[in-house]
């Protein structure tokens, strides 16, 4: 029995919702807390754990020089110049494959973050230093060294406001570039299929020529013309990739309208950057490619007599097709 479109979501949404579930249970559970990660640090045994959790669990049950992993107990040596061990879970760094789970499992679920620390407060403010997101009460006590750079969602979309816009005109420039490039391949197919038809003219002439030839001669010749209509415009046609560079960037503008500070914001952001260098790279190499193309004379295909057929008209090969795009 065929399943309705409703019944594929359906299932798909319990697919995802499956998917989700064991990603949290499987990676994103710290061993201390038994919770979902917050403010993930890794250990140079490559085990992970909260920040307070593991900052607590050091300072319980450390010495003075050295205290055991949680999990596997390997000895992990307090790091350099650092006597109070309070301050030793900063030292290790953030785990940030594992920050990026956390990141993409609450964006799925819509949930609104909160600190369990501080009785489910919001975590509301961004610690670009960081790269955390933390309640007020954790802002104020955890995040107010001259090394953080701590504030508002809000705050930190009205810093980026100028590069939004940046971005924004990134774009759009990007999105002209692809436009000028797609009439820039069609008019190089123009040329490509004027000489199509050129060609083909010689071969006429050739063939008024030799009316009275053997039967041979016209099959051969009735085999290039053949040739010629199959032929096709092969070496690189870039249509189809600029026609996904152009909905991808048009994408990204409207994304980037509809932006507001939100738990993803940074993310969506960084993801955009990212793509606008890469679009720009790539439309550049694009555009040279194109122009140096256009130069070698490459799109267009040629006939190539045999001179001594022409000469003598005797049984030689009439000639061949040559399609420049093709190499």
């Amino acid at each position: 029995m065929s399943h309705t479109i409703s019944d594929r979501n359906k299932f798909r949404k319990t697919d995802e919702e499956r998917v989700i579930k064991n990603v949290k249970e499987d990676y994103l559970i710290c061993s201390i807390c038994i919770d979902q990660f917050v403010d993930p640090r890794v250990l140079p045994c490559g085990h992970s754990f909260c920040l307070t959790c593991l900052t607590e669990y050091i300072d319980k049950s450390a010495n003075e020089e050295e205290f055991a992993c949680p999990i596997d107990r390997q000895s992990m040596q307090k790091p350099f110049g650092m006597k109070d061990s309070k301050r030793w879970a900063q030292y290790y760094p953030p785990a940030t494959f594992l920050r990026t789970l956390v990141k993409a499992v609450e964006v799925h679920e819509g949930t609104v973050p909160t600190c369990r620390r501080h009785h489910g407060r919001p975590r509301e403010f961004y610690c670009a230093t960081d790269d955390v997101l933390v309640c007020s009460e954790c802002a104020v006590n955890e995040h107010r060294s001259e090394n953080c750079d701590c504030t508002t969602l809000n705050d930190i979309y009205k810093r980026r406001k100028d590069d939004i816009q940046i971005l924004h005109s990134a774009l759009s420039g990007q999105e002209s570039c692809v436009h000028q490039l797609i009439t820039d391949q069609y008019r190089l197919r123009e040329l490509f299929l004027e000489s199509k038809s050129s060609v083909k003219c010689e071969l006429d002439m050739v063939r008024d020529r030799l009316s009275v030839f053997y039967e041979s001669t016209s099959r051969a010749l009735d085999e290039l013309s053949e040739e010629i209509d199959k032929s096709e415009f092969t070496r690189y046609n870039l249509e189809a990739q600029l026609d996904s560079f152009s909905k991808d960037i048009s994408e990204m503008k409207d994304e980037l309208k509809d932006l507001k500070p939100s738990i993803d914001f940074m993310d969506i952001l960084q993801r955009i950057e990212s793509k606008v260098d890469y679009y720009g790279s790539e439309l550049e190499d694009i555009s040279s490619f194109l122009k140096e193309f256009e130069k070698s004379e490459c799109a267009r295909i040629e006939f190539v007599p045999n001179t001594s057929f022409m000469g003598i008209l005797d049984e030689y090969s009439v000639g061949s097709i040559v399609n420049h795009s093709d190499n």
